[in-house]
């Protein structure tokens, strides 16, 4: 059977947000069976506690917001994507800030510091939402969309569309990964965020991007890279936006065993596909496994390291 599991150990991070350009101190705790992941944010004596569930999304402008009537965190998305694929199912994340650190762009701090904190092993049975109907968003410009369908494990496959230089090579075709946490650690998780140049004066006018530097994105002008920065994959702008999309699709709680397919998408459509899943009951199902043959090859690592884990 696959069991929840939580962090083994309290870690600490800090960094500098992308968007609010300031210092944040993050402190991740274990968490009890059926915690879920719950942010704390520390405002004065009051301590506000967020869930990083579907109906707490309150902003998907350039990252994935979560929060309440008295406080938000953003940013989640890269460190929601961690959990997603290192099968952590309950943790408490308390911060000092409203947005998470960008640290270098990618997931690859967060795999590093969930690696170091270890995993426990739970005596509750992990829950996994089953795809059992096709399920699809499509955007304003009609020309974006994401999907959900039916599938044995989960899979990604991303299609991203700029009429510029760099990506006409890189993105002509869709990236496409079958998830676990191997593939993810490998092949997902140090894909960075990238922006244009050519915007940055306009999101500095609208308060964001004030912590983006070349050590923390891919900066591009009209032809190049203008960092210098050699791309970590082929197709790292695509795969960073399927590890946007672990990160966002994990906010249903869950991990899923489906199809996830998207064409020029981002944060909202995920979102909008994430509304759209819970709005419509019939077209998914909680899962759970107690025969280790019935389990997906996207989830038989969890069971083959459970062995290793401290309960």
């Amino acid at each position: 059977m696959i069991l929840q599991k939580t962090i083994n150990s309290t870690v600490y991070a800090r960094g500098i947000g992308l968007h609010s350009g300031k210092y944040v101190t993050v402190c991740m705790h274990p968490a009890p069976v059926d915690t879920g992941v719950l942010f704390r944010y520390q405002n004065g004596r009051k301590t506000i506690q967020i869930a990083a569930s579907a109906p707490q999304v309150v902003d998907t402008g350039f990252a994935t917001t979560i929060g309440n009537s008295e406080a938000r965190v953003s940013t989640v998305e890269h460190l929601m994507a961690t959990f997603s694929a290192l099968g952590v199912d309950n943790v408490v994340v308390e911060v000092d800030g409203q947005e998470l650190p960008i640290m270098d762009g990618s997931a690859s701090y967060w795999v590093f510091l969930i690696q170091s904190a270890g995993l426990r092993l739970q005596n509750s049975l992990k829950k996994f939402i089953k795809i059992n109907q096709p399920l699809e968003v499509v955007g304003k410009d009609m020309e974006s969309w994401v999907k959900l369908e039916p599938g044995d494990g989960f899979s990604l496959e991303f299609q991203i569309v700029y009429d510029h230089p760099v990506f006409r090579d890189s993105c002509s075709q869709p990236s496409h990964i079958d998830f676990s946490k191997s593939t993810f650690i490998t092949e997902i998780s140090r894909a960075r965020t990238y922006g244009f140049m050519s915007d940055y004066d306009r999101l500095r006018e609208l308060n964001l991007v004030k912590g983006c530097s070349f050590e923390n994105a891919i900066i591009l002008d009209d032809n190049s890279i203008v960092n210098g920065e050699q791309l970590r994959y082929p197709d790292e702008f695509a795969r960073h936006k399927i590890l946007d999309a672990i990160g966002d699709l994990y906010i249903l709680g869950h991990n899923l065993l489906g199809n996830y397919r998207a064409h020029k998408a981002g944060h909202s459509l995920n979102q909008a596909l994430v509304s759209a899943l819970v709005d419509s009951p019939k077209a998914w199902e909680y899962v759970t496994f107690e025969d280790r043959n019935m389990i997906p090859s996207s989830y038989q690592e969890a069971l083959e390291e459970q062995t290793n884990f401290v309960t």
